[in-house]
């Protein structure tokens, strides 16, 4: 795989966690480790270009977490609280320009696996333009989504907090659908009762049998 072969990943960091409560849900921890820390974990390996954390909220802090990892980098969206679209438009504008595409990630997926991420840029790496692939657990489909750069434009031009959504339900959109044994590619945790359900669960899988 080479570099014109390979996305940047671009991690949505910006949002103001409002069903979460006073707290910044990227910066809680499950197991000691931040719920951003877990997804870059993810990408730490993963075959992508570059990882772009576009931050918004508790700029300050979310970068200094981002800097942690030797190779991410913060981009500040400063118009944030007008929803999802201005966070991606920015971390498509912080991209490489010789990028192959542009691999979408909400922040708050801390059961995605490196495996995951991995079989996802393998499988974009196999298609040609134009190309889109995202994984599915069960038939459900999930993040990250991986948009080749011919979609550049179309994802500059969204709005508001729907997202990139709209670019996925034509029936002529080049939709690759990876199956994965990978729930947490649906496990966000945006809410105090989801977070804990993680927890427990991340919790049951590293206590060893007694």
């Amino acid at each position: 795989m080479t570099a014109s072969d390979t996305p940047s990943a671009i991690i949505l960091a910006a949002g103001r966690s409002r069903r979460m409560g006073e707290q910044n849900k990227l910066l809680l921890e499950i197991e000691g480790q931040p719920v951003l820390a877990r997804v870059l974990a993810a990408f730490a390996e993963a075959p992508v270009n570059e990882i772009i954390v576009v931050t918004g909220m508790q700029h300050d802090r979310v970068s200094a977490l981002v800097h942690r990892e030797n190779r991410a980098r913060a981009v500040h969206n400063p118009d944030f609280s007008s929803g999802m679209a201005s966070s991606i438009r920015r971390g498509i504008r912080a991209a490489a320009p010789e990028t192959a595409g542009y691999a979408l990630c909400p922040g708050d997926l801390p059961l995605l696996s490196r495996d995951t991420v991995d079989r996802l840029c393998q499988a974009f790496s196999a298609q040609t333009a134009p190309r889109i692939v995202a994984p599915t657990f069960n038939d459900q489909q999930g993040h990250p989504v991986i948009f080749g750069a011919s979609f550049r434009e179309a994802l500059l031009d969204l709005e508001g907090d729907r997202g990139a959504r709209g670019l996925l339900r034509s029936d002529e959109a080049p939709l690759t659908r990876v199956p994965v044994s990978d729930d947490g590619i649906l496990q966000d945790v945006d809410t105090p009762e989801a977070l804990n359900t993680v927890r427990r669960r991340i919790a049951r899988e590293t206590t060893p049998d007694a």
